[in-house]
């Protein structure tokens, strides 16, 4: 699993990398652009994947100089559609007037948020992940060397339905404790596996769970006898 969040985390950064060239991209064409009045001439319609129709518009203008230029937006909508005839304001480039682009949200910057949503999304993912991954070994390794051995009767395996990846639960090892002083029964889940540990489970009747001193529910069970997962 770590492999798979590290890769979300990777792909995440591209994405926030390349949102943050055409952020870039945007800024220094803002910087150096010219505004000039458009017009809607034509409208070219494309299909989505679900069918739903988009439409690009055609627009022209008249730069500095006097002369027309002409220009099909890279970035269609339905709210276009009926918009042959609207006003529009272009930003164009002075040294290159077939640079230019509509003077709205979605022509600036779409190619920036769109990207940048997706990384973020993946980064936190993939990050959050790896991040308690982490907090969970440090944990582990705390309770190793300070808690409570105890040794628990293993009673089974169950599928952690609480957990899904990629549509697929994980098990878990279940023991089970009597804490005489109190005359309960404590249940002790182990980390999540992705591979059933039952037919590993009848060459064994106890395992170690080490428990904080101070608070029973934090705990570690040492499961290191099962075969790791290729």
């Amino acid at each position: 699993m770590k492999k798979i969040f590290s890769l979300f985390l990777i792909v995440g950064v591209l994405l926030l990398s390349g949102a943050g060239y055409f952020f870039w991209q945007s800024w220094s064409f803002l910087q150096q652009a010219q505004p000039a009045a458009g017009k809607i001439v034509e409208l070219t319609v494309s299909k989505t994947k679900d069918n739903s129709p988009v439409w690009y518009p055609t627009v022209r203008f008249t730069d500095s100089r006097g002369e027309v230029h002409t220009f099909t937006s890279s970035v269609g909508s339905s709210g276009w559609r009926n918009s042959i005839g609207r006003q529009v304001e272009v930003l164009y480039l002075a040294g290159s007037p077939s640079e230019a682009e509509i003077n709205n949200f979605s022509s600036l910057w779409i190619a920036t948020l769109i990207p940048g949503i997706l990384g973020t999304v993946f980064c936190a993912i993939g990050g959050g992940a790896l991040g308690f991954q982490s907090m969970r070994a440090r944990r582990s390794a705390r309770l190793l060397r300070e808690g409570r051995p105890i040794e628990a009767e293993i009673i089974g395996a169950e599928i952690n339905h609480r957990v899904k990846v990629n549509g697929r639960s994980p098990w878990r090892v279940v023991c089970q404790w009597h804490d005489k002083s109190v005359n309960e029964v404590v249940l002790f889940y182990s980390h999540n596996l992705y591979f059933n540990p039952g037919a590993f489970l009848d060459r064994r009747k106890t395992a170690l769970v080490y428990v904080d001193r101070n608070n029973i529910k934090r705990y570690h069970m040492d499961i290191s006898w099962l075969p790791k997962q290729g």
